[in-house]
């Protein structure tokens, strides 16, 4: 009976038994899962800290890549990358390659650090492709929009910001383009834009106003005659009439035009087919003209030789009436009209000297024209010998040019071009340039006369600009070698000798050239004895894709100098554009309208 209770109690005690064993497994679980949570913690944050250092590795990456490629400031509305990145080009490429500091290839090292982060992506694989071609550009040359355009996208898929680091490399300053990309596209074309700079023929004695011939009778607008002045940056252009149209192609602008005249048409062999007043109703000769001049009292003038004669003969067009013919120079006294002109209202000619002791030389001679009647000479004074070759071609001897306050005529010399002055009623001696030939303009009492001479290099060309200036006092010239201007950066030579220009603009010397998809339509523009050391002026950086290769639209330049300005005509892959330029710098595009 004692062991009663024991054995009564014993249930009690196995179930306080099982009772605290579930309670330690219950410790055992919590105190389980409290590792569990606090070692998965621990692995989240240190592989959260390692994602944080990827992601911030990933940005400074980009970042450095960033400002090594694009720099400091921020892309402007509606500027890529890749504009940007040609922006830059456009500057580097202009100087000398000492001075470059290796960009782009330096910016190699960022696109690569890039591209080990991201080893297996799409991004790695961008920003691998942008490094290799980085790392090879050492002469900034490369067209690199493609793959800088394409890591760009990648990164906004991967959210990249890009955060600059301290030490990162910035690029050098984009270059200022005065017509941007946006501009060009919408540039008008010069009346159709359907013709040939070859068949563009200016009036050869320039005077205020410049006029010109379209002589491409099958371009959609047909034959053009286009005036332009200081007053406007506009061209009107008006159709030729039809009956001296029908020459074209072989239309000309012989001598000068006076202000307030309409120029006349000479077809064929300078009129050899027919001189036709503006109007073209009739032709009113069928001659070899050796010198014109309309007047804006309606009167017209011009030399030629009679039919099988040796003389020279002043042909004048009275406003009304009859004209009237008279013999101006004997055979004997000129041996070929090729010396002598018809400057507006001035008849010059070179001849032999009228008198003094042997030896015989030539001289210069002036006479002015009063309605049909010719005045006494005047002697100039003594000039050089003519060239030996040019008399041998038959090519003219004398040009001139007019300005405001005087008129200037160059005589060709063996050694050098000869100017001489008129002004306030009295001509000046003779004055030697050390230019032969080129474009001669005047402006105020100073004639200026420009020539380019090429020398080509494999795909480049390096010419030779000399400008001589002449006034009452004697001449001064500038010869400037492109080479020289350029000071080492040949990637931005002119592309062919068809791609570069020169011309006097209001004194100062204009040096246009196209350098290519890599350097863009460039300008210099200031006193010749200064250019080496004047700005360049990106005009233009317009591109097109050819065979999946950037290239430039522009294939010719030509320029058309007046009295303070300049026209530059562009032929593109796309029709004709004209720029006008300014002394000042200031271009503006210059549509041609009917």
């Amino acid at each position: 009976m004692a062991r009663k209770p024991e054995i009564a109690e014993l249930p009690t005690r196995l179930l306080m038994q099982e009772i605290g064993s579930e309670k330690r497994h219950k410790k055992v679980f919590v105190f389980g899962a409290l590792g569990v949570v606090v070692l998965g913690g621990a692995v989240f944050a240190v592989v959260h800290v390692a994602e944080g250092r990827r992601t911030a590795a990933r940005e400074a990456a980009f970042g450095g890549i960033t400002a090594c490629l694009l720099g400091s400031d921020a892309l402007k509305e509606g500027e890529t990358p890749a504009a940007r990145v040609a922006s830059v080009k456009l500057a580097v490429v202009g100087t000398a390659p000492e001075k470059r500091g290796n960009w782009p290839a330096s910016c190699a090292k960022d696109a690569f650090k890039l591209s080990s982060l991201e080893s297996k992506s799409s991004l790695g694989t961008a920003a691998e492709a942008l490094g290799k071609a980085l790392e090879t550009d050492t002469n900034a040359t490369q067209d690199l929009g493609g793959k800088v355009d394409a890591l760009w996208a990648e990164a906004e898929k991967a959210k990249l910001k890009g955060v600059v680091p301290a030490d990162a490399t910035k690029a050098p300053k984009p270059a200022v383009v005065q017509i941007t990309a946006e501009a060009w596209a919408a540039l008008p074309k010069f009346v159709s834009g359907a013709f040939r700079l070859a068949n563009v023929r200016e009036e050869p004695w320039p005077g205020k106003k410049l006029y010109f011939l379209i002589d491409e009778k099958d371009s959609p607008d047909g034959a053009l005659i286009c005036t332009a002045d200081g007053s406007e940056p506009a061209v009107k252009c008006m159709k030729v009439p039809a009956a001296a149209a029908a020459y074209s192609p072989g239309l000309r602008l012989l001598g000068g035009t006076e202000e307030g005249a309409r120029p006349f048409y000479f077809a064929g062999d300078r009129g050899q087919l027919g001189v036709f007043p503006p109007d073209a109703k009739g032709t009113l000769a069928t001659t070899v003209v050796y010198g014109a001049a309309s007047h804006k009292d309606g009167s017209f003038a011009f030399l030629s030789r009679p039919e099988k004669s040796k003389d020279l003969q002043l042909t004048v067009f009275p406003a009304t009436g009859p004209s009237t013919d008279q013999i101006v120079l004997r055979g004997d006294e000129l041996d070929t009209p090729a010396k002598a002109g018809l400057f507006w209202d001035w008849f010059v000619y070179r001849s032999l000297a009228k008198a003094g002791p042997p030896p015989v030389t030539s001289h210069l001679y002036a006479r002015k024209l009063e309605g049909a009647t010719l005045k006494e000479p005047v002697d100039v004074g003594e000039l050089e010998a003519p060239p030996f070759a040019e008399l041998e071609r038959g090519e003219s001897q004398l040009s001139a040019c007019k300005s405001d306050d005087g008129l200037a005529v160059r005589v060709r010399g063996e050694k050098g071009d000869q100017i001489v002055f008129l002004a306030s009623g009295r001509w000046s001696a003779p004055f030697t340039a050390s230019t032969r030939g080129g474009t001669l303009t005047c402006r105020g009492l100073e004639a200026i006369v420009t020539t380019i001479e090429h020398t080509s290099e494999t795909d480049k060309d390096f010419p030779t600009v000399t400008q001589a200036k002449c006034n009452m006092a004697g001449c001064t010239t500038t010869t400037v070698s492109m080479r020289r201007v350029l000071a080492g950066a040949a990637d931005i030579a002119p592309i062919d000798a068809s791609n570069v220009v020169a011309a006097d603009v209001g004194g100062k010397l204009m040096i246009a050239w196209n350098a290519g998809v890599s350097g863009g339509l460039r300008m210099r523009l200031a006193p010749a004895d200064q250019i080496g050391d004047a700005p360049d002026v990106l005009l233009a950086a317009p591109r097109i894709e050819k065979n999946g290769q950037a290239a430039s639209p522009i294939t010719q330049l030509r320029a058309l100098p007046a009295s303070g300005w300049a026209i530059l005509f562009m032929n593109t892959t796309s029709g004709v554009r004209a720029l006008r330029v300014e002394p000042n710098g200031k271009v503006t595009p210059l549509p041609g309208t009917i």
